[in-house]
This record gives structure tokens, sequence and C-alpha cells, in this order.
């Protein structure tokens, strides 16, 4: 059973480097800091490490989710930020789909059930990429990391005071190897490739995009327009969240329970307060079948960057209406409008998004187990939790 976090008071440390001197305030609530001067330290070109979204994410928190933030000074002035997620960690609810389709071996069974603890996650299970933690550029990498390893190891001694134990660490999104870690013991790992599709600077209209398509992928995509004939897709305001909460929330499920390994399930309130909170910067589109929902998707505008979201659709129409790829479409076609740089795929189903013109980054992750002989046995436990890797990278532009 999972420990709450209890009321915290303000811890203030004094952190002695041979590259420099800093201190950092800690707290188990975002709020506790405050918008203010949480974003004077925060960056000003990621959203996903802003008061705003981090203290929605507190709010209506994935389930077995908790957290803890910190603050670092240089002086009086606050120089960098990072955070945790404490996760409960369950394989056998992770693995339900494998389960329930009998995939897994019997002898698994026994396994699994050794394998329940909290997680402590430097970086965001919601998302694909580096999203834990910035220093001021006038730090360097180096020394950056150097803070984040004196610090993943106080939050691990505090949770331990606290009744929360957290024997597993995972650090996580890396686009370069960081052998500093790899000194700490921690075994290297890379999961799925961030799918991300870098805008031309010609690309004006989806017709742009169309045009440097070959011939064979931009016949695919007026097919796939045609098939989306009978649906109708509406931008959903706040009333209209409201009205389908419930129906988005069984669309997401069916789908992010539908994979072979799921880290973690969403609060039913997410979605709702995503809209409420982010304004123009959120788009959440419906597909409607005449008055009914079939299918929705989001994206959030982060900077020069489109993130996609989570998204959910009927699987029927997904045969009959290509409404998967139909939706990636549109995501492109919301980047282009929005004049941004590149747009982020992230790591799921990465041949159809390759399809659509997304290219494969290879994220480095780094993890961690407090028991040295399950450490060793961690990159063999979790290539087999890990579904098949195998797909194949399609080109869909003029060479």
């Amino acid at each position: 059973m999972m420990i709450p976090f209890c009321p915290q008071k303000e811890q203030s440390v004094l952190v002695d480097s041979s590259l420099q001197t800093f201190d950092f305030q800690y707290f188990n609530s975002i709020t506790s800091f405050g918008a203010d001067l949480w974003d004077s330290a925060a960056p000003k070109d990621n959203v996903f490490l802003q008061y705003t979204y981090l203290s929605l994410i507190e709010r209506v928190p994935p389930k077995g989710m908790t957290f803890a933030y910190f603050v670092f000074f240089q002086g009086e002035k606050a120089i960098g930020v990072a955070y945790f997620q404490v996760q409960l960690f369950d394989v056998t609810d992770s693995l339900s789909a494998s389960v329930e389709q009998g995939n897994l071996p019997k002898w698994s069974e026994n396994v699994t059930k050794r394998l329940n603890f909290n997680t402590l996650v430097l970086g965001n299970l919601l998302l694909t990429g580096r999203h834990g933690y910035y220093f001021h550029p006038d730090f360097s990498e180096s020394e950056a990391n150097a803070k984040i390893k004196e610090t993943i190891a106080f939050v691990t001694i505090q949770l331990e005071k606290e009744g929360r134990r957290a024997p597993l660490q995972f650090i996580k999104d890396f686009e370069e190897h960081q052998t500093q870690f790899l000194e700490n013991s921690y075994n290297e790992l890379e999961f799925f490739p961030n799918m991300i599709l870098p805008l031309r600077e010609n690309w004006k209209t989806t017709d742009d995009y169309l045009n440097d398509m070959s011939t064979k992928y931009r016949t695919r995509a007026k097919r796939a327009f045609k098939k989306m004939e009978g649906l109708v897709r509406l931008e959903l305001d706040e009333m209209l969240m409201e009205r389908h909460k419930e129906e988005i929330y069984q669309l997401y499920l069916h789908i992010a329970k539908g994979v072979g390994f799921n880290l973690l399930e969403l609060h039913p309130d997410y979605f709702l307060e995503m809209r409420k909170n982010f304004g123009e910067a959120l788009e959440i589109w419906g597909v409607f079948e005449q008055n009914r929902l079939v299918g929705f998707y989001t994206t959030l505008l982060n900077y020069d960057e489109l993130e996609t979201g989570f998204l959910g659709f009927e699987e029927q129409y997904n045969g009959s209406h290509q409404l998967y790829l139909n939706m990636l479409y549109d995501m492109v076609r919301q980047g282009i409008e929005k004049g941004v740089k590149r747009i982020v795929f992230a790591r799921t189903a990465m041949e159809i998004k390759s399809s659509i013109g997304a290219e494969p980054f290879d994220m480095h992750t780094y993890i961690k187990h407090n028991n040295a002989i399950i450490n060793l046995a961690l990159p063999r436990i979790i290539k087999w939790l890990s579904p098949n890797a195998e797909w194949v990278q399609r080109k869909p532009f003029k060479e």
C-alpha cells in the first residue's frame, strides 16, 4: 500500500560541491513555492517545466503518483528547478493487456507479483523528452548533472523518512549519452525512439506538405482523407468537454489498456483540467458520427514545438475510416498553421508516424535499483517486459 506524502515543512539545504556551492529548497507540493518563485527559475520556453502545467498534474495526478519539487539557489537568486514523480509501479496492472490476452508465460505470474514498488522518476511519465530539470544557461551540463545526482541522493533518503521508500530510480529522456550516470551504477537503456517531424520552411499550407511527398504517399493521404466522409471533426470547448467527459476518458482508457505495457493511468479529470487551463495553446478535437463521439485527440503548443498528446478512438472506425492516420495528418496541419519548428509525436506507433514524415530520435534513459542483484538483472527484466520493437521506417518525401 502506498503511503501518501505527509504535510512537509520547507527543507533548505546547503550542498558543497567541488564545482560550486548552492542551496536548494524542497517541498512535496509545488504550491508551497508559488508560481512566481518557481517560474522565475524555470525555463521560459518549455511549458512542461512551468508552474501552470506541473500544478495541474498535481491537482489531477495519474493513479498512484505523487511528487517532489526542488528550487536551486545561488545566493538569493533562483537558478534552477527539478521535480520528481513518485510512481507506484505495479507490473501486474501495467501488463494487464498482455495477461488478458495470454501473451505472458505462466511462470511470469510469480515474478510480476514481486515487482511492485515505488519508482523515483526524474522527468515526466506523461511525456517523451527531458522535462525533469533545468538550470540557468551559465551552468554547464556537467555542473547541472552533479547537482542532480546530489538531489537524487537527498530525495531518496527523504522519501524513506516519510515511509515511502522508492528503491527504483528512473532518469529520462536524454538525446545524448550521459556517462556521469553510468559511473553511479545506472543501467543505460534505449526504449522506443521519440518520433519527431521537423517542419520545412516551404510548408506554408497542408498542400505544400503534400506536394513534397512522393506520389505513393500523397495518393495514400488523399485516400485517407476521403475515408473520413460521414464523420465530423469538432474542436471541443469547455462546455463540450464537460458534456463528453466520460466518453473521452473511456476512449482514452481503451487505447491505453490495449498496449502491451502501460506505465500509468490518467486521472478522469485530466483532459477537462487541461482544457480549462491552457486556452488557445491547447486543442482538443472530437470526431463524431452524427452526435456520437467515436474519437478524440489533443495537441499542446510548447513555444516552437507542437506536442501531440493523448488520444482515443473506437477500433472499428480506425479500420473503416483510417481514423488514427487522419488524426496524425490533422496534427501536421495544426503544426503548419501555428508555424512551429517541429511536431513531437512521442514514442508509440513508430511505423505509421514515419509514414507521415516523422523521424526517429533515440532517447537514452538511466535506471538503477538499490538492490545490487536486482540492478544487475534490470536490463533483462525490462527487455522481457517491453513489447516487440521491430518496425519499418517509411520515407514519404521525395528524394
